[in-house]
């Protein structure tokens, strides 16, 4: 449910008048491609489809990169990538905002549960609606109470998230 969410606030933050649209495109381009509704890295442009917990993690490092304007060095990207048994690509710091690569960052740390990420890997990108029990939305009369805490955003075959 939460990665619905996310992915209809992006949709609307990219529409909206003022909203931040570097930003929602990230969080939209990463959402995107780890549903496999893209084929491509969102700020690499590596084509490995399904997307693994080790792929998305390369992926989040060349991200990161790219919100910081490239300042991460690239033998820190290429370190991360062999630490994680992946091919390095490079991120395209030409060619993406640095509020995208840093929307992309946010989202597949959230969706890794990566502590090393964004805010931990415990912040979404943006503010997501509280739902109770039953999937709907918590309304104001129903308070603070009835939210629950909903944790499972990406998780393996096996159910957990991916390590």
């Amino acid at each position: 449910m939460e990665f619905g969410d996310l992915y209809a606030l992006a949709r609307s933050e990219y529409d909206a008048p003022h909203g931040n649209r570097p930003q929602a495109c990230g969080i939209v381009g990463a959402l995107m491609w780890v549903a496999s509704d893209a084929m491509v890295g969102p700020v690499t442009g590596r084509p490995e489809q399904p997307v693994t917990a080790a792929v998305a993690k390369a992926e989040c490092w060349a991200a990161r990169a790219a919100g910081d304007g490239g300042q991460t060095p690239e033998w820190r990207l290429k370190g991360a990538c062999a630490e994680l048994g992946v091919a390095y690509w490079p991120p395209n710091v030409e060619l993406i905002d640095p509020e995208e690569g840093y929307g992309v960052y946010q989202t597949l740390s959230w969706l890794l549960h990566w502590l090393d990420g964004y805010r931990g890997g415990c912040v979404p990108p943006l503010s997501l609606p509280r739902r109770n029990l039953t999937g709907s939305v918590v309304t104001a009369d129903q308070g603070v109470g009835a939210a629950s805490v909903f944790t499972g955003r990406w998780v393996t075959a096996s159910g957990r998230p991916p390590s």
